[in-house]
C-alpha cells in the first residue's frame, strides 16, 4: 500500500470504449469529384502505459476531444489517399 506522500504523480486512463465522431469536407475522388465523409469510431486504450508515454507526453490533461484535434490532419490525409486523388496530380 502506498502512502499519499509517496505518490508524486497519478495518471488515470479510461480503458473503456470512447466514441468519436469524425466529419471531413473537401475530399476528392479520383475523378476530382468533391465528397464529404462522416463516421463514428470507437477508441479503446489497450496499453495504458504506452498511451501515457506516447500520447500524453507530459500533458497535464488529455480529453477524448483532444484526440480529434491532435490527429485530425493525419486522419484527413489517410481519407484523401483512400479516395484515390492527390491534389495537383492532374
Amino acid at each position: 500500500m502506498y502512502e499519499k506522500s509517496d505518490i508524486d504523480t497519478m495518471v488515470l486512463v479510461c480503458s473503456g470504449d470512447q466514441s468519436l465522431h469524425f466529419v471531413y469536407e473537401d475530399l476528392r475522388l479520383k475523378e476530382n469529384i468533391p465528397i464529404s465523409a462522416a463516421f463514428d469510431s470507437i477508441i479503446r486504450v489497450r496499453d495504458p502505459l504506452s498511451f501515457t508515454s506516447n500520447v500524453l507526453a507530459g500533458a497535464a490533461e488529455f480529453r477524448v476531444a483532444g484526440f480529434l484535434t491532435r490527429y485530425e490532419g493525419e486522419l484527413q490525409n489517410a481519407l484523401q489517399k483512400l479516395s484515390a486523388y492527390t491534389p495537383g496530380s492532374y
